[in-house]
């Protein structure tokens, strides 16, 4: 179970594609602090000082929102492009009556799905 935290930890902390924001950012407003960067002491681990966080964490909350709400753009702007490329691939297609089409059998005992009724 311990090699699952760090792919968690890295599900959680990567930028999605979809809204360009971390779900841990979107979630609580800044973004976490992993192990790795602990244990190998990262430069914003070095340069830690506890007197701002105060003041870091008070600009993170006032920024919170101009985030989230450039996450909600970032978001359609992802949905439009996949709406467009959906419809670019989709063909329409029309059927007559007496047309051969696949179709899924309901009763799967002993049957394959493309098998003939």
């Amino acid at each position: 179970m311990k090699e699952l935290y760090p792919v968690v930890w890295g599900l959680h902390t990567q930028p999605s594609k979809a809204t360009g924001q971390s779900p841990f950012f979107l979630v609580y407003g800044s973004e976490a602090v992993l192990p790795v960067e602990m244990i190998f002491e990262a430069p914003r681990v070095q340069h830690y000082d506890e007197g701002e966080i105060e003041q870091q964490w008070r600009l993170d909350v006032d920024t919170a929102e101009e985030a989230w709400l450039t996450t909600l753009l970032h978001n359609v702007v992802y949905l439009q492009g996949i709406h467009r490329y959906h419809d670019k691939h989709v063909h329409a297609r029309s059927f007559q009556v007496g047309d051969l089409v696949l179709r899924r059998i309901q009763n799967p005992m002993g049957l394959l799905k493309l098998s003939s009724p």
